[in-house]
């Protein structure tokens, strides 16, 4: 239910933007020109990564991966262009008063970054119980009663160990996009005052649009992805949408969140609501897991040869499972490396842009007193 009433009042807010202004920006002004270039590029990135993998596999790691990153470029654009014109923004308050709001929501990305953080730290940890417990295994003859017991422990704390990007990911997710809904409403109601005042100031159009521009976005990756994620069925009905090659940001969006809307409620009567709590299904944990269960029951053949005879087990087929969990590990860890070098740098380029307005507020509050 609550689902269904913030994709209602996405629609709203989508449909009550003035896109208008953004696009007229986008004919008139080189700079947002490149940044609505740069966001087009990205956001399509996104969506054909998620369309991919809910067609493919389900929302994969690196379809996570993908979107995440795409989600914190958005913001990292935005950033880049207001310390670019930080000179021209400082000396207009308005403007400069609806910079210091989307800085503040920046700490939802940061929060965001945290999560992530704190999600690849728990999958590593997994990682590493499970390698110990492959090492177990010797490397000529068979495994002693105790040391498979070890292994099959193990195993059974991986297969049912809950996924790292749970319920705390998902939650700071579901925050990021409540934090930019609330961006797109304070910008739709500050450009109806001060429009009219600031029209014929150049800074204002370009920050305005872009920061316009930047939170729709993400309002509408952050709602896809969280559909996909409960509903990986709905991908389809905006794959041809998110296709589209020109044009401003504006349209392409409307149209894309009209396909995933109208697509949505065509298979709700077939696929239930995802309830609260939902967990991210990541693919390649899951198939980690499987081979887990695979070399379990491997292991138990292992022990029961034992008890019951002199026989001797099958080690050879032992192996090669071992052998492809810890490829698959090893794989699995290298994105996580890379997810998380990536979720670092941006998270140091957001607190250093933070850091520069925060100096420049406390530099104009002292000189007002």
């Amino acid at each position: 239910m609550g689902n269904h009433e913030s994709r209602n009042s996405d629609d709203r807010l989508l449909d009550n933007l003035p896109f208008s202004s953004y696009e007229e920006a986008c004919d008139n002004d080189a700079d947002v020109q490149m940044f609505n270039t740069k966001l087009r590029k990205r956001t399509a990135q996104v969506f054909n990564s998620v369309c991919k993998g809910a067609e493919e596999e389900g929302f994969c790691f690196d379809t996570l991966k993908e979107a995440t990153e795409g989600l914190m470029d958005v913001d990292d654009y935005v950033m880049e262009l207001i310390l670019q014109f930080n000179e021209d923004i400082w000396k207009n308050k308005e403007l400069f008063m609806l910079v210091q709001e989307f800085f503040a929501n920046s700490l939802a990305t940061l929060e965001f970054c945290a999560a992530t953080e704190s999600s690849i730290n728990s999958a590593k940890e997994n990682l590493t119980l499970l390698t110990s417990a492959m090492k177990l295994l010797p490397e000529d003859g068979d495994p002693s009663e105790i040391q498979s017991r070890r292994i099959m422990n193990v195993l059974t704390y991986f297969r049912t160990a809950e996924s790292p990007f749970g319920e705390m990911f998902f939650r700071k997710l579901e925050n990021l996009l409540a934090v930019h809904r609330s961006m797109l409403a304070k910008l739709r109601e500050e450009k109806k005052k001060l429009d009219k005042k600031l029209k014929h100031v150049e800074m204002w159009r370009k920050v305005s649009a872009v920061l316009l521009g930047a939170a729709a976005v993400a309002v509408v990756i952050c709602g896809i992805i969280a559909a996909v994620i409960t509903t990986p069925i709905i991908a389809g009905g905006f794959a041809a949408a998110a296709a589209i090659p020109t044009g401003s940001v504006g349209p392409w969006l409307k149209s894309m969140w009209n396909s995933y809307r109208d697509e949505y409620h065509n298979q709700r009567k077939v696929v239930q609501e995802a309830a609260k709590g939902t967990f991210i299904a990541i693919k390649d944990m899951e198939n980690i897991k499987i081979l887990a269960t695979s070399l379990d029951t491997k292991l138990k053949d292992v022990l029961s040869a034992a008890e019951i005879s002199e026989g001797s087990p099958d080690v050879g087929t032992l192996r090669f499972v071992v052998e492809d969990i810890m490829a698959k590990s090893f794989k699995f860890e290298e994105e996580l490396n890379k997810l998380q070098k990536y979720v670092d740098d941006v998270g140091h380029r957001i607190r250093n842009a933070r850091n520069a307005v925060l100096d420049k507020m406390n530099m104009l509050s002292r000189n007002e007193k």
